[in-house]
This record gives structure tokens, C-alpha cells and sequence, in this order.
């Protein structure tokens, strides 16, 4: 998977907020949490249920998931690859999702 400076930018849009619905493809630890690969089989404005016009680009995806959301999570033995999780926080100022998509995680939770 792509390391940070693969990225155009390392910068994040506060109002663009998503909530990102997927199974965790590859988890990488790191000393200050994880980086969290997830494929994404929903991708909507946070605020909002999966309906018409709430839909952004990146469903079907694979999103990059760093930030506090993932380091909150106090047994990261739990984030697996094939785990059902949903995230949510800010996306990338860049939404070309090259070399992937990426999310600044504020809340992770595991289904």
C-alpha cells in the first residue's frame, strides 16, 4: 500500500465529513496507533443515511484511515483484515483518491 509521501497532499477538508462503511483489507501498526486500509461498500456525507444525493466518490474503493479516530481504539488486535468497520471524518483536499483514497479518522467503529 502507498506510504504518505505517495500522496499530492497531507492536508484534509474539515467540512468535507464522510462516513465510510467497508471491510478492513490491511491494518498497519504503527508506535502511535494504525493505519487502517479499508474497502469501501458505502461512502455518504456524515450526517446523512445512505440515500439519493448523499452519496460521494470512493465507494468500492480502497481508503487510507489514519488520524485520532484509529488510535482511540484501545485493542487494535480487534482491527483485522475482513473486520466490518465504520469511520468517520474528514477527507482528503485532494478527492482524486490517487494513489488511493484517504480519511482523517475521527470515530472507528468495529461491526
Amino acid at each position: 500500500m502507498p506510504g504518505p509521501d505517495e500522496y499530492p497532499s497531507n492536508r484534509f477538508d474539515k467540512t468535507n465529513e464522510l462516513k465510510i462503511t467497508g471491510e478492513i483489507v490491511q491494518v498497519d501498526k504503527l508506535d502511535t496507533g494504525a493505519i487502517i486500509w479499508v474497502h469501501a461498500a458505502s461512502v455518504v456525507k456524515h450526517g446523512f443515511a445512505a440515500r439519493p444525493g448523499t452519496e460521494v466518490p470512493g465507494k468500492g474503493q480502497v481508503w487510507r484511515v489514519e488520524g485520532s479516530g484509529v488510535a482511540k481504539i484501545a485493542d487494535v488486535t480487534k482491527l483485522t483484515p475482513g473486520a466490518q468497520i465504520v469511520v468517520t471524518g474528514v477527507n482528503s483536499v485532494d478527492t482524486t483518491c490517487t494513489p488511493t483514497c484517504r480519511l482523517r479518522s475521527e470515530k472507528v467503529t468495529l461491526k
